[in-house]
């Protein structure tokens, strides 16, 4: 593995489950009852130190990258544009325990899950264990601490990456770098050529382009964008309901356990997490949707025929039927 300065960037609930599978409570607006969009409670405001345009240097030596950290959805997530490493990031608090989560992925391949808390003076976070088909046991762990306390935006900070092959029994020093506050400029990309070159990373290639969202019932939901990011190591969603709904997403391959993984948020702060497979050429991935009320199991289901794409979401309790979301691919607004 590659060692790197890589990104942190913060996170997003169910793209599209915006229009189905959410608490029983919610209006027909899309939203529950008095809650206002954007997350403005204090506990999502923790990570603030980490917003900003930075330059990234590591303990080693050579050149420096670039970081872009920024607010998302009222707040409700974090996500970083990291450039050198060209990476992407999304950062969520977890609605129903009040940890971070991290989902991260590279133009390498690179991917990360990482969950943690903010302690008395740095931010920590941990991947589940990861073991591959050789038997390797891949675990990281991640701090960052802030250049100066209490912790205030823009004021630099210092990030560390553990990390071990043998399941968490050693780790060792991967990266060690501190984060400067600089002026907002892009970088040009590097090329990306490992995943585009790879069966496995272009199973989703049909899902690339905009969609126009189709609700259960007939009902215009709104628009959705699916592009490639991270030099084809991932596919982005962002989603437009016509009712002003927003929410983001993550769909990457993880090569290490050769599944699937999708994270997505709304500006109300909920968040769906599945996995899977791909499968006689549907994706198949199963997971959860967390909200402040409590969370529910779900399966998912995306298929698609010549100029549509259908997701069916089904509530792993058996009272409920499933709920199906056609997507008719925009001819107007066509990715290149």
């Amino acid at each position: 593995m590659r060692q790197l300065a890589r990104p942190l960037l913060i996170l997003c609930v169910a793209l599209l489950p915006a229009c189905a599978l959410l608490p029983r409570s919610v209006t027909r607006s899309g939203s529950p009852a008095g809650e206002p969009g954007g997350c403005p409670a204090a506990a999502y405001r923790e990570l603030d130190f980490l917003v900003g345009h930075w330059t990234v240097a590591g303990a080693g030596g050579g050149p420096p990258g670039t970081s872009s950290i920024t607010r998302a959805l009222g707040g409700c997530a974090l996500q970083e544009h990291y450039r050198d490493g060209e990476g992407r990031s999304l950062s969520i608090r977890d609605p129903l325990t009040g940890e971070w989560t991290q989902d991260y992925v590279d133009h390498t391949g690179l991917t990360l899950r990482l969950r943690g808390r903010l302690g008395a003076d740095s931010l920590l976070m941990q991947d589940s264990l990861r073991v591959t088909r050789n038997g390797i046991g891949l675990r990281s762990v991640f701090s960052w601490t802030p250049d100066e306390a209490p912790y205030r935006p823009g004021r630099g900070f210092r990030q560390r990456w553990w990390f071990s092959t043998d399941s968490g029994r050693t780790m060792r020093l991967n990266f060690d770098g501190h984060y400067t506050p600089t002026e907002s400029r892009m970088v040009p990309p590097p090329e990306g050529k490992v995943c585009l070159e790879r069966a496995a990373y272009r199973a989703l290639d049909q899902f690339i382009g905009t969609w126009i969202v189709t609700g259960p019932r007939g009902h215009g939901s709104g628009t959705l964008t699916i592009q490639r990011a991270a030099g084809g190591c991932l596919l982005e969603e962002d989603f437009t309901g016509r009712d002003g709904t927003r929410a983001i997403a993550m769909l990457y391959y993880d090569r290490y356990i050769e599944r699937w993984f999708r994270v997505a948020v709304d500006q109300r702060g909920r968040v769906t997490r599945t996995e899977g497979s791909v499968a006689d050429g549907l994706l198949l991935m199963r997971g959860s949707i967390r909200h402040a009320a409590g969370a529910s199991a779900v399966a998912l289901r995306w298929g698609t025929g010549g100029d549509e794409l259908t997701q069916v979401w089904q509530d792993l309790d058996p009272a409920r039927a499933p709920s199906t979301l056609t997507l008719r691919r925009d001819r107007r607004l066509q990715l290149p």
